[in-house]
């Protein structure tokens, strides 16, 4: 049983090229409906000292729930199939009041996933399934972005490390699995 429910801030760099990239937390392990749970998911340009956030939703805010919890397919800038989001407290008391996350294991592992269009100065001009056409990324250089987020183990019904696990992916790539600490 995971004894580590502490919120963790992962921050991983990303490369990113002109055109179509695609960021993906997916849930890992076995599946017992009780996984762990992200929010505060940043994508910031390195160099950029305004440090805007180019993910939509990235706080999971929309729809607002009003400290409760639901499933969707999708919320504004995220798709999925069975996508649980909820009042960050449900899951996991160290989570605040008012903080909304996800949690990637519903019924089963499941993935979340935006998608980003960039042009060739690397403003985002989409962020959809269906991105418009824009130049060939191998005429342009990539750019460096940073990828932060907070993630936590579920302490509601968490009964061993293999539940509590998750991959994050950036361009169908894995960047880190995330796995509890503390294991007993």
């Amino acid at each position: 049983m995971p004894t580590d429910y502490d919120i963790h801030n992962v921050t991983v760099e990303v490369t990113a090229v002109v055109g179509g990239n695609v960021i993906q937390f997916e849930g890992a392990g076995a599946s017992d409906s009780v996984g762990l749970g992200i929010t505060n998911v940043a994508l910031i340009q390195q160099g950029d000292t305004t440090n805007t956030n180019v993910l939509v939703n990235g706080d999971f805010s929309q729809p607002n729930l009003g400290g409760g919890w639901a499933t969707y397919n999708s919320i504004p800038g995220w798709t999925a199939l069975n996508l649980e989001m909820g009042a960050g407290p449900i899951y996991n008391s160290a989570w605040s009041n008012s903080t909304q996350i996800i949690e990637l294991d519903s019924v089963v592992n499941f993935e979340i996933t935006q998608d980003l269009t960039f042009d060739s100065n690397f403003a985002v001009i989409a962020n959809s399934t269906s991105p418009p056409a824009c130049p060939t990324s191998a005429l342009f250089p990539p750019a460096n972005y940073t990828l932060q987020f907070d993630w936590a183990p579920n302490t509601v019904g968490t009964a061993n490390l293999l539940t509590s696990q998750a991959n994050i992916l950036w361009n169908n790539v894995v960047l880190d699995s995330l796995v509890p600490t503390n294991i007993t």
